[in-house]
């Protein structure tokens, strides 16, 4: 009965066709869809789709099948990409890709390609069937038949504004692909703070979509040269999700900061001295001195030397590096760079000594003083430390006199004791105690005498032997001495009467 009423539709089309003068229209069987669409390999696209068919002659109770075609002449054997009638088989390059809306019921058409290729750009076209009802392909020519353009995948695309400021804000938009919902773009900021914006679609003319992305910050002068990147992920993660991403460096301008002066000393010995970031430097006449300005800024600044105060040797000078061949006296003084761009200035100085050939120059005098008061202290310590050395000794040999001296007054004066200190300085053992007091005395006294500011005197006192006494070389005569330190002239006087 389906097969009839084809027939009986073409041939009443071709009674129309045949009947002169008078032009037949189908007006019940119409289509909508753009005659072409654009997607990218690896991304999904939504075919609209809408049709119309003679419900009068269709049985209402019956299903209604859609089929989509690849552009050619139908065959009832021959496959096709997409349906909702389950016993129609499908090309293996379409299978779970292309998939017809199931809203076919309802005169939507509409086709879904998912994941993309290159082989899948050619023209389709639609066809309905009816059970026990009419059968119709869309593909005379007055019918569209969708043509698919498969592209490249693109990177996303980063605009910002021509000129990004520091402690401005900046809006930055990234640009991606749209695909459909099966694998909608979601846009990620990498490089800087995530304060990413939510990303919005917007139709262009060309009836191509775009998913949009709005990155908004204050960037400073870090930032300068910094990269950030706009990552698109197509799909969800563990779904086989691809991934899209653009690069871009920040050119950020600020003002110039971060001055220094490195200094370079060409001296009359052709010797060479470089001094890194400093503020001051010492020369000599006629040596040559080379001043480099170096700073941060973007756009570049323009650097400007001037000497405080002005010299009729130095005028002003529009460069990095300032150079003073055969300084002088005059070039004495302090020497500013001052740095500028559109954004801004900033300066620094540097003070320039310069010492006649020859004289010391302050550095040179202060190492002089600084060591005369590091001698200085050693000799003081030293002279302490042998003034205490002496003051020890000294005190050791007057007890050693005082002791002596006591006990030969003890004997002197007892007479049967001092008999007895005579036989005792006739005993050998004990004339060797006795030399030896008198060896101390003695180096008494070469030590008292080694003071050329001290005046010493020696009193001596001889006790005479007993007559009765015989003299042997086994007791030889022995005498005894006694070595007074005096401190008074007086008692010197005394002594030499005696």
């Amino acid at each position: 009965m389906g097969h009839f009423l084809e027939f009986f539709s073409l041939g009443l089309v071709s009674m129309c066709l045949l009947w002169k003068g008078v032009r037949c229209v189908h007006e019940e069987y119409k289509i909508h869809a753009p005659d072409t669409v654009s997607v990218q390999e690896g991304l999904c696209v939504i075919i609209p789709c809408n049709f119309t068919y003679d419900t009068k002659v269709a049985s209402s109770g019956s299903p209604l099948y859609g089929y989509w075609y690849e552009e050619g002449r139908w065959t009832e054997e021959r496959p096709a990409v997409a349906t909702n009638n389950n016993m129609k088989p499908i090309k293996n390059y379409a299978r779970g890709r292309f998939n017809l809306s199931e809203e076919v019921e309802n005169g939507n058409c509409s086709l879904i390609i998912r994941d993309a290729k290159e082989t899948d750009e050619k023209k389709y076209y639609f066809r309905m069937e009816k059970k026990s009802g009419p059968k119709f392909s869309y593909i005379r020519p007055k019918y569209v038949q969708p043509f698919v353009n498969v592209t490249k995948l693109e990177n996303p695309k980063i605009q910002m504004p021509g000129n990004l400021r520091a402690g401005h804000q900046v809006n930055i938009t990234c640009i991606a692909p749209e695909s459909c919902a099966l694998k909608r773009p979601h846009v990620s900021w990498k490089g800087l703070p995530d304060q990413v914006k939510t990303g919005t679609r917007v139709t262009q003319a060309n009836n191509f979509k775009d998913h949009i992305s709005v990155f908004s910050f204050i960037p400073s002068a870090a930032d300068d040269g910094q990269e950030l990147t706009c990552q698109v992920t197509y799909g969800e993660e563990g779904r086989d999700p691809l991934y899209r991403n653009e690069t871009v460096y920040l050119n950020v301008s600020y003002a110039p900061q971060k001055l220094r002066i490195n200094a370079e000393v060409i001296r009359s010995n052709t010797s060479l001295q470089n001094y890194t970031n400093h503020v001051r430097l010492t020369v000599e006449e006629c040596d040559t001195v080379v001043l480099r300005c170096e700073m941060e800024g973007n756009p570049l600044p323009i650097v400007t030397w001037q000497k405080i105060p002005q010299s009729s040797r130095f005028n002003e000078t529009l460069d990095d590096e300032l150079r003073l061949t055969n300084v002088t006296m005059q070039d004495e003084g302090e020497y500013e760079c001052q740095a500028q761009n559109t954004e801004g200035s900033a300066s620094v100085t540097f003070r320039l000594y310069v010492t006649s050939r020859g004289a010391w120059s302050p550095t040179v005098i202060n190492g002089v003083i600084v060591g005369l008061v590091v001698i200085g202290v050693i000799m003081l310590i030293v002279a302490a430390i042998l003034m205490y050395k002496k003051c020890e000794r000294e005190g050791k040999v007057v007890i050693d006199m005082q002791s002596y001296t006591e006990q030969k007054r003890i004997c002197s004066i007892n007479s049967p004791v001092a008999k007895e200190c005579n036989s005792i300085g006739r005993n050998q053992e004990e004339g060797k105690n006795v030399s030896q007091a008198q060896e101390k005395m003695g180096k008494g006294t070469d030590e008292i005498y080694s003071e050329p500011d001290s005046v010493n005197y020696v009193s001596v006192i001889f006790i005479p032997r007993e007559p009765h006494q015989k003299v042997t070389s086994e007791n030889p005569p022995t005498e005894y001495a006694e070595v007074k330190k005096s401190q008074s002239s007086d008692f010197a006087r005394s002594q030499a009467d005696i």
